[in-house]
């Protein structure tokens, strides 16, 4: 009798156990939800349930059922952005779950390779500038929240990934990604607002592992049976990052993404600005929030293993710049005047800082811009800033006052430079229109790959040779 009676208990706690309403590890404490938006709520609980969720800045429940199968999924409004800490409570009729110490603000999903792995602590031989000033203010940003999606080996794509919102702690920040930390705390500074990031990167990865089964399956110089394999080392296998940590991702409601990638396509720049934006298109099409803003980094030039050929990076930095026309809504941050000469057998620099992507181009009034002024009157501009045979223009940012004119540049790695002139100045930023360019090597910005800065070490300036801005 007593040991049906313990069986009969084992029973009932199993089955109230499987009652309780069930969240993925990226809907947790601390976590902050898109402003002014429609934001996916998902989960399991009992099947067939009524599951009611209910945010403490609305008071006012939001239902839905339970499937078969006990997977559910619904939508809440979110307000306007605030460090308000709210609650969401949510539960099936059984038992109730209570989410903590939420924010509303703006999200960012923040992915790629090395570089944006790379965490405020750095990597061994490689530190990041000024990385124990920044830990230790963390503690005074808690309205910045951060989520590092663990790197997990999957062959289909999974409904989950591991990892949840952190507030910044001395304990916690040096883990946290340089470039995608930097990137949130300027935005908060910036928009006053809370900021959420999503780092979800693999080092060592290609685009092509950023991509689904089905479309891999169209290229014919992707292997697909080397995946899963020991044949090829995991981190440059195709598909295996979409599978087990981006596409655990799509439903979480963000404002868009920041991509850092690059180094190991450096030899296949002829194929990755299409893929780049193959992949483009394909996250939006599985969030589902339209042309999201995807703003990515320019691989930093460097010497390697590619000294034989030093022209090979440069040839991946033109495709990055391709890449712009071919992807809407999207911007990229120019890097080649990050790295110190010293840093040029690795592709790590110290300076994520200022590789932080801050979106330039994205309040900026592009109806008072006369383009054909820039690029010349029988350029096809449409709508956006081509670059003309790819050395005639160049774009400088500047952040002090003053006219900056030609004489200002000091321009290495550039042979001529014939006709510069000033163009627009409109949100600190400075378009020059640059005739007869002729580069070293005859490739993007500046030919040969290793270290040149573009420019006098001026604070405030960077050089963009050859690049569509948007």
């Amino acid at each position: 009798m007593k040991i049906l009676i313990y069986f009969l208990i084992i029973v009932l706690w199993s089955i109230n156990m499987e009652a309780k309403v069930k969240l993925p590890p990226l809907l947790s404490d601390n976590m902050v939800l898109q402003q002014k938006s429609n934001v996916r709520i998902w989960g399991k609980a009992t099947p067939n349930s009524t599951v009611v969720v209910t945010p403490s800045w609305a008071n006012k429940e939001v239902k839905t059922h339970a499937d078969e199968k006990g997977c559910w999924e619904l939508q809440i409004t979110t307000p306007a952005a605030s460090f308000e800490e709210y609650t969401l409570t949510l539960t099936d009729g059984e038992q109730s779950v209570t989410l903590q110490h939420l924010l509303i603000g703006e999200v960012w999903l923040c992915a790629g390779q090395s570089n944006m792995v790379m965490p405020l602590n750095g990597f061994d031989y490689c530190p990041i500038s000024d990385s124990n000033n920044v830990i230790a203010d963390a503690p005074n940003h808690p309205g910045i929240r951060m989520v590092t999606i663990k790197p997990t080996v999957k062959l289909s794509p999974q409904e989950y990934a591991e990892g949840s919102w952190q507030q910044p702690t001395t304990e916690n920040a040096p883990k946290f990604s340089a470039a995608a930390y930097h990137y949130a705390l300027t935005l908060q500074r910036t928009l006053q607002i809370p900021i959420g990031v999503i780092t979800c990167a693999w080092g060592g990865s290609r685009v092509e592992g950023w991509l689904p089964k089905e479309i891999l399956q169209t290229y014919k110089d992707e292997d697909l049976t080397l995946i899963g394999s020991d044949k090829t080392p995991v981190y440059l296998q195709s598909m295996l990052m979409y599978n087990g940590i981006l596409y655990p991702c799509h439903k979480y409601t963000i404002k868009g993404f920041i991509w850092y990638q690059g180094e190991s396509n450096v030899r296949s720049s002829r194929t990755y600005a299409e893929r780049l934006a193959t992949m483009v298109k394909h996250w939006r099409s599985i969030w589902k929030q339209g042309d999201l803003p995807f703003y990515y980094v320019e691989t930093v030039p460097f010497a390697c293993e590619y000294k034989e050929d030093g022209y090979i990076g440069a040839l991946l930095r033109e495709a990055q710049q391709k890449a712009l026309s071919l992807i809407p809504n999207s911007g990229m941050i120019g890097t080649n005047d990050l790295v110190e000469t010293y840093e040029a057998p690795q592709v790590h620099p110290h300076n994520n800082k200022e590789a932080r992507g801050v979106p330039l181009f994205r309040d900026m009034n592009r109806d008072a811009i006369d383009l054909h002024a820039l690029v010349g009157p029988d350029e096809d501009v449409p709508g956006a800033l081509n670059h003309a045979g790819l050395h005639q223009v160049a774009a400088l940012r500047v952040d002090v006052d003053g006219d900056v004119g030609s004489a200002d540049l000091q321009l290495l790695g550039v042979h001529q430079i014939a006709g510069a002139q000033a163009g627009l100045r409109a949100e600190g930023l400075v378009i020059l229109g640059l005739k007869g360019i002729h580069m070293g090597g005859g490739h993007a910005a500046g030919g040969q790959d290793g270290p040149h800065l573009p420019l006098e070490e001026q604070e405030g300036l960077l050089l963009l040779a050859g690049l569509v801005l948007f």
